[in-house]
């Protein structure tokens, strides 16, 4: 494998990893949302 094979390599390697990350996190903020809006109700119909 020629060393300018390697680079691309690494660094598309590199890409997915940041995009693995940013999907994490996404969800976990999605969730964060849906919880709040479900306090939110719930406060509400307490009110």
């Amino acid at each position: 494998m020629s060393s300018r094979n390697l680079r691309q390599l690494t660094r598309s390697s590199a890409s997915f990893q940041r995009a693995k990350v940013h999907i994490k996190y996404e969800k976990r903020k999605n969730a964060a949302i849906t919880l709040l809006i479900k306090d939110l109700k719930g406060l509400w119909k307490a009110a």
